[in-house]
C-alpha cells in the first residue's frame, strides 16, 4: 500500500506541474492568438481601406471619363453643320482593333468612343498614324456582342469599315466626318480634324507615350490660326502675337493657337482699334513665337473643347529631334509639277477615273481650289497610262492663261496630296496644250466649269 500511496502522491505533484505548464502555455497561446487576430484585423482593415480607395479612384476616373465624353459630345453638337467647323458630325479615336470578325475579309473592325453621331453607310475619313488620309464607308455598327445598330451616338462601339488601299488601321488613328485640309494657303480656311480628334481624348491617354508620340507627330504637321496685332509706325510695321496667361502659373504667358475658325471664334477677341488680324501659321512659326520673349510655350484651343498645352521645354526637345527635322524637310519639299508635253512618239492610254473614295476626295479638292482661283475657267481629270509603264496616274487638265499655270498646279497639288494613296502621282497640263481634251470632254463631263 505504501508503494502505491507513494506512487499516487508522485502523480499528484506531476499533475500539478503539468497543469501549471498547461496554464502557462494557454496564456502564451492566448497572447499569440490575440496578436494574430489583431494582425489579421489590421490586414483586413488595410485591405478594406485599399478597396475603398481603389473604388474611389475608379469612380473618379469614371466620372472624369463621363465628363470628357459629355464635353466632347456637346462640342460636336455645337459645331455640327456650322460653316466654319468643317462639317464635324462625329469623331472617334481608334483604341484598337476588335476581336470580332468582319463580314468581309477586306474590311476592318475598330472600336472606340464615338463623339457625335455616326450612321451605317456614312462616308468618313480615316487619318492614320503614318500621316495618310483614306476615305472609308461605315459598313456596320456594333454596340455590343451580337448587337447591331443603324447608328451610334455618344457611346463606345465597334465600326466595320470598308476602304481601298488600307492595309491596317493602327491604334490612335482618327475617324471623322470632318474633311481634311485641302488647300495649303495662308488665305484660305484652316482645319485640323486629326489634331482636334486626338485632343478630345487627350485627358484619357496623355499619359501613354505611344499616344503622345502620335499627337506630337500630328501637331508638327498642323496649320493653325492665331491673333496678331498689326501696328504701323511710319514706314515700319510691327507685328505682335497675342498671348494669354497660363492657368497653372499666371506669371507665365502662352501663345494661343486654334485648329480652325470655329474654335477661334470661341476666344471672342475684341478689336476696338481695328488693328487685329488673323494669321495662318505652321508649326515652325508657332514654335518660334512660343519660345521667344516672355512666352513659355503655346496652347491649342485654349477655350475648348480640350486645351492642349505644349511647354517651351517640350518644344525645344521636338526641334532638336532628328525625326522632326526629317519630317519638316519632307513637308517642305517642293511638289514636282509635270508640265512637259507628251511626246508624239509616246503612246498613252486615257481612261475615266474610277468612282471610289480616293477619286471623289481628289475631285472635290480640285473643285474647291478652282472655285478660289479666278484664273481657272474649267478643269477635268482623266486617268493616264503610258505604254511600258505599270502604274497609272491622274492627269489634271485645266484651262487657265499661259504664265499662271505653275502657280495653279502647285496649289492643286497641295490640295490633293493627302488623298494620293492608291495612285501616288498626279500630272498637270493646260487645256489648250492637250490634243485630246476637246474630244474627250465632249463625251465626259468636266469636273469644274466657271
Amino acid at each position: 500500500m505504501a508503494f502505491w500511496n507513494k506512487k499516487k502522491g508522485g502523480n499528484d505533484e506531476e499533475d500539478i506541474k503539468n497543469q501549471s505548464l498547461d496554464s502557462e502555455m494557454s496564456d502564451e497561446m492566448k497572447a499569440i492568438t490575440e496578436a494574430l487576430e489583431e494582425e489579421q484585423s489590421e490586414k483586413l482593415a488595410k485591405a478594406k481601406a485599399r478597396e475603398e480607395e481603389n473604388e474611389k479612384i475608379r469612380r473618379e476616373m469614371q466620372e472624369k471619363e463621363e465628363q470628357i465624353r459629355a464635353a466632347a459630345s456637346e462640342y460636336v453638337k455645337e459645331s455640327k453643320d456650322k460653316k466654319d467647323s468643317g462639317g464635324q458630325h462625329f469623331f472617334m479615336l481608334v483604341e484598337g482593333p476588335s476581336d470580332f470578325l468582319p463580314k468581309s475579309e477586306s474590311n476592318h473592325l475598330v472600336e472606340g468612343n464615338v463623339y457625335g453621331e455616326v450612321k451605317k453607310g456614312d462616308k468618313v475619313f480615316l487619318f492614320s498614324t503614318d500621316n495618310q488620309v483614306f476615305t472609308t464607308t461605315v459598313e456596320d455598327i456594333r454596340t455590343g456582342p451580337n448587337l447591331f445598330a443603324e447608328s451610334a451616338e455618344d457611346k463606345h462601339c465597334i465600326l466595320e469599315l470598308k476602304g481601298e488601299g488600307i492595309e491596317e488601321i493602327s491604334k490612335y488613328s482618327i475617324l471623322t466626318s470632318a474633311a481634311p485640309e485641302t488647300v495649303d494657303s495662308n488665305t484660305l480656311p484652316v482645319s485640323n480634324p486629326r489634331i482636334l480628334g486626338l485632343s478630345l481624348d487627350f485627358n484619357r491617354f496623355s499619359g501613354d507615350p505611344e499616344f503622345f508620340t502620335v499627337l506630337v507627330n500630328a501637331i508638327i504637321r498642323g496649320n493653325y490660326l492665331t491673333h496678331a496685332r498689326i501696328d504701323k509706325d511710319g514706314p515700319k510695321t510691327r507685328i505682335g502675337i497675342l498671348s494669354i496667361k497660363d492657368n497653372n502659373d499666371p506669371d507665365k504667358r502662352l501663345v494661343p493657337v486654334f485648329t480652325d475658325h470655329f474654335n477661334m471664334a470661341r476666344a471672342n477677341v475684341q478689336n476696338p482699334k481695328g488693328n487685329m488680324q488673323i494669321l495662318a501659321v505652321k508649326f515652325p512659326e508657332v514654335a518660334r513665337f512660343a519660345t521667344a520673349d516672355q512666352h513659355e510655350g503655346f496652347v491649342i484651343n485654349p477655350f475648348g473643347p480640350v486645351a492642349v498645352k505644349i511647354p517651351k521645354g517640350l518644344i525645344k526637345e521636338i526641334l532638336e529631334n532628328p525625326s522632326y527635322k526629317e519630317a519638316i524637310a519632307s513637308m517642305g519639299a517642293k511638289a514636282k509639277v509635270e508640265t512637259e508635253k507628251v511626246s508624239d512618239k509616246t503612246q498613252i492610254f486615257i481612261g475615266v477615273p474610277p468612282e471610289n473614295g480616293e477619286y471623289n476626295s481628289i475631285r472635290n479638292a480640285v473643285v474647291k481650289y478652282c472655285q478660289t482661283n479666278e484664273d481657272i475657267k474649267r478643269a477635268g481629270i482623266v486617268m493616264k497610262l503610258e505604254k511600258g509603264k505599270k502604274d497609272a496616274s491622274y492627269l489634271c487638265i485645266i484651262d487657265c492663261p499661259k504664265g499662271v499655270e505653275k502657280e495653279c498646279y502647285t496649289g492643286i497639288f497641295a490640295s490633293v496630296k493627302p488623298f494620293l494613296n492608291i495612285h501616288k502621282k498626279i500630272e498637270f497640263m493646260r487645256y489648250d496644250e492637250t490634243v485630246f481634251a476637246d474630244d474627250y470632254f465632249a463625251k465626259q463631263k468636266l469636273i469644274f466649269e466657271r
